[in-house]
């Protein structure tokens, strides 16, 4: 199981992933995604919404959070070759 790309992140990743999240009301996991930016994935709420994606900005130097914003992914066009 695990992970559907090597960039994204699946509540079954965590370590022990069935005792935490049985126990657990929350899990975040945080990945980076194609083009490095940090982001945030809502594995498990409890309570509410879960699936949500955040691009996080941080000063990477001090790992101190700067902030959050929702999470677009921006779709890569395809390489196109110029015929010769």
């Amino acid at each position: 199981e695990g992970a559907k790309s090597k960039h994204d992140i699946e509540i079954t990743d965590a370590k022990g992933g069935g005792d935490i999240e049985a126990s657990a009301d929350i899990m975040l996991g945080f990945y980076t995604d194609e083009a490095g930016e940090l982001i945030c994935k809502g594995l498990k709420n409890r309570n509410g919404a879960k699936g949500f994606r955040l691009l996080c900005e941080i000063d990477r130097l001090s790992f101190q959070f700067k902030g959050m914003r929702e999470y677009e992914k921006k779709e890569s066009k395809p390489a196109y070759r110029k015929a010769v």
